[in-house]
């Protein structure tokens, strides 16, 4: 359980970072300039498409290319951890995007839930269904929790989909 407690304080860690490097100097830029660029997005789509560049993008890339090269991102390093495939090596390219993707889907599909086709705080009421959805996405993270917990921290759901774990080191 100590394992999987440390697992999850370095993905909190990961956050934190990602938040204070993408999300912070945005919204100084949105106080400095009263809302230039953001002004300029009115649609869900063109919110969308703020979100999956100026965030999105820079967060895959980040855990993508550390988890390939380093086999640890920062906050696993803080946490004395690494990736690695089955075999105790260096985890691919294709691992390393299949991993990425299979963790952040949940955060992905609230993201499209909340923007399309229309921003859920423009609507005048919710649709049920988009409700649904929202509440499913939240299902998804604890089960990924519940997993995690259950292998002691050794392997996260994208780990056995994806032929790797996170080891001591």
């Amino acid at each position: 359980m100590i394992f999987s407690l440390k697992r999850l304080l370095a993905y909190g860690i990961d956050v934190v970072m990602m938040i204070a490097f993408l999300v912070i100097p945005q919204w100084f830029v949105y106080r400095l300039t009263d809302g230039f660029p953001f002004e300029l997005l009115t649609t869900g789509l063109q919110v969308e498409i703020w979100v999956l560049m100026t965030v999105s993008l820079p967060v895959w890339l980040y855990f993508i290319v550390f988890e390939r090269m380093y086999q640890k991102t920062f906050g696993k390093m803080l946490m004395k951890m690494k990736v690695t495939n089955r075999a105790g090596e260096r985890i691919s390219w294709l691992q390393a995007f299949a991993r990425t993707f299979w963790r952040l889907l949940p955060w992905e599909l609230t993201h499209l839930i909340l923007l399309l086709p229309e921003p859920y705080w423009s609507l005048e009421s919710t649709p049920a269904l988009r409700t649904v959805f929202l509440y499913s996405v939240n299902v998804l993270v604890v089960m990924y929790i519940m997993y995690l917990a259950f292998t002691r921290g050794q392997r996260a759901i994208h780990d056995v989909f994806f032929g790797t774990e996170v080891v001591k080191g």
